[in-house]
């Protein structure tokens, strides 16, 4: 008896341990926050611009990758963009982090969505700022953990909360955004909640795996999130894809995953993705 109560107490500690752990993580304890402009100079280099011919203003898509950073999918993306009249950012959040495709997505390395939030924070701004960016018609796409910082970013109180990664709040805030695209976010443990909505009432795009085990609160979780942001006024569509798994339309999947490309779920999302910023474009 005495050996079980020590190890009930032992098990105790243990969780309050992980417990607290996972609090301080989520806080961004850990994490050195800069200003928006040591932040901005430190992804700035890594970005990828596409846009169409001449000098716009045009709309804009920010394009947020997942864990495994920027892929050849996201490029495509890019150009199917360019080619509905609409500029491109792609920010890369491994690289100033020095994170490579495995260890970007490694459980002790990845970046909480609250940090890289302030990747995403900033690059708008940033986006903002290019001439030939239409500074109120940005659209914020993300995948995976991308995804997961946009909705951690959408649910914050700016200027009042802010990304663990940053000191004080670039000007502008979420300003200029008018539509959210996002696929297969974490929804779950680790994201900020929004029960009366987001700061930004703004249409958004849930595409979502029907056999999603790799974000925590899985589907129902974002089917949730999707209810509550319709029940909140705000337009909130969701496209689950039944029988496949995360990442299904990443075709060169990175080292070490177990992530499936398939095509036709890909071709699908990708022309619901499309009709998503025609139906939201000017």
């Amino acid at each position: 008896m005495r050996i079980l109560k020590r190890l009930a107490a032992l098990l105790g500690c243990l969780v309050v341990i992980v417990g607290v752990s996972l609090f301080a993580l989520g806080r961004g304890w850990h994490v050195e926050d800069v200003s928006p402009g040591e932040l901005s100079a430190k992804l700035r280099p890594h970005d990828e611009i596409l846009k169409p011919e001449g000098e716009g203003p045009f709309q804009t898509v920010l394009i947020v990758p997942g864990c495994s950073g920027p892929r050849a999918d996201h490029l495509e993306y890019a150009r199917d963009f360019r080619r509905l009249g609409f500029a491109s950012l792609i920010v890369d959040s491994n690289a100033h982090r020095g994170l490579d495709p495995t260890s970007g997505c490694g459980l002790t390395t990845m970046p909480w969505p609250a940090e890289l939030a302030g990747d995403v924070l900033v690059s708008l701004d940033h986006a903002r700022r290019l001439p030939f960016v239409d500074r109120e018609r940005i659209v914020l796409a993300g995948w995976s953990s991308g995804a997961s910082a946009i909705l951690d970013l959408l649910a914050m109180d700016l200027p009042r909360d802010l990304p663990t990664n940053l000191a004080s709040p670039p000007g502008g805030g979420l300003e200029g955004v008018v539509a959210v695209a996002l696929f297969y976010p974490n929804c779950g443990l680790g994201v900020r909640e929004a029960p009366g909505g987001w700061a930004v009432k703004v249409p958004s795009l849930f595409l979502l795996a029907g056999e999603e085990s790799r974000v925590p609160g899985g589907l129902e979780a974002c089917v949730e999130l999707a209810r509550r942001l319709s029940a909140a006024g705000q337009a909130a569509a969701t496209q689950v894809y039944e029988g496949v798994g995360h990442a299904w339309d990443i075709s060169d999947v990175a080292p070490g995953h177990t992530h499936v490309h398939v095509p036709e779920a890909s071709a699908d999302s990708r022309q619901q993705l499309l009709a998503f910023l025609a139906q939201h474009s000017r």
